[in-house]
């Protein structure tokens, strides 16, 4: 049978299965899957974890064979295999199919994997008499209410509008979503006692915490500098440029966000061509009304020669950063705000004479 994962936590309350596949790439909701299946495990009273992992040592016939081993002291195991690849072979198949022929008794195993790819003989094995659990990307749609329940788990509260918000600046990234609410719990909740933070009320967080909280705490951060100039707001995005310069960071440093923000751009400008802007917000993840609100007017000014100009300065300004002529770099940083802000330097064509 498949559960997916937001369903496992109800499967499991009612019973728990001899065998479980968890597959998929996405490593942290893989991670939480497996944690609630060792939880029930235990219990249950399978107290006895054994764990395998396939390296370049890993043997097939001597996995099967620890498997049929009884437990040293007669308690039910709970057998953990990690596979490093979910293309195992034919050998590596037919002893999980051969396991699960003849399971051995008061036994649980638990396989986790990469993503599957097709319907190997194996997996229907195990779809079959035990529960595949396919773990699979979160939707843009799905995200922002994922966070809040996690959110739920570090004693916070998070307005949709802050969830939108911190989906956004993750970029999918779960990880850094989860660290982000861990630093938050932390600088947010009341030092008090772990066993009475378990019961304290939930601390709200506003899309303004998250705003402040999730940009390293900088006044001026790149993407608030690149917000700047899609407003068109040309001088507070030379501004927040100056203030990022006067704190010594490197061209290179903010170079990233500038690179990020002309290929969503580019994609955009794609989905506008093709009357279908809404659906390219969906697409990469932009929730938040005021920013789609920004970029809805960007994408209405924008050309694709604008975007081909300001790729071409960037890619001149990584180039002077390598050479360590860091103010050319940001002289070409600045021409790229101009010209996002609608407002390009001649002296572009110096620099650019042939586009």
């Amino acid at each position: 049978m498949q559960i997916y994962p937001d369903k496992l936590a109800s499967h499991l309350k009612q019973s728990l299965a001899s065998t479980y596949l968890v597959a998929g790439d996405e490593a942290l909701l893989q991670s939480d899957a497996c944690k609630l299946i060792r939880e029930k495990a235990a219990e249950k009273g399978f107290n006895d974890v054994q764990r395998v992992e396939q390296d370049n040592n890993f043997s097939w016939p001597a996995w099967l064979a620890s498997c049929n081993e009884l437990s040293l002291f007669g308690d039910q195991r709970l057998l953990e295999l990690r596979l490093s690849s979910s293309k195992i072979g034919v050998e590596g198949s037919n002893a999980i199919c051969q396991y699960m022929a003849d399971p051995p008794p008061d036994t649980v195993l638990l396989i986790s994997a990469p993503r599957v790819s097709g319907k190997p003989k194996w997996v229907s094995t195990i779809a079959s008499n035990g529960i595949q659990v396919p773990i699979y990307p979160l939707s843009s749609e799905q995200l922002p209410q994922w966070l809040i329940q996690r959110a739920t788990a570090h004693r916070l509260k998070l307005s949709r509008d802050a969830a939108a918000l911190l989906a956004e600046r993750i970029e999918g990234n779960l990880m850094a979503a989860v660290q982000e609410l861990e630093k938050l719990s932390l600088a947010k909740m009341p030092a008090t006692r772990a066993a009475d933070q378990a019961t304290a009320p939930l601390v709200e967080i506003d899309v303004k915490t998250i705003d402040e909280a999730v940009t390293d705490n900088a006044r001026f951060s790149a993407f608030d500098m690149l917000d700047h100039a899609l407003k068109v707001n040309s001088l507070a995005a030379c501004r927040a440029l100056a203030h990022i310069r006067e704190e010594g960071q490197d061209p290179a440093a903010i170079l990233g966000a500038v690179a990020f923000e002309l290929r969503r751009l580019a994609t955009l400008l794609e989905y506008q061509q093709k009357n279908q802007l809404q659906a390219g917000l969906k697409a990469e993840r932009i929730f938040l009304a005021n920013k789609q609100a920004t970029l809805r007017n960007a994408m209405a000014r924008l050309k694709p020669q604008d975007l081909e100009r300001c790729i071409a300065l960037a890619s001149k300004a990584d180039l002077m950063g390598k050479r360590g002529n860091a103010n050319l770099a940001f002289t070409f940083i600045e021409m790229i705000l101009l010209r996002l802000a609608g407002q390009p330097l001649a002296t572009e064509r110096a620099v650019l004479p042939e586009l």
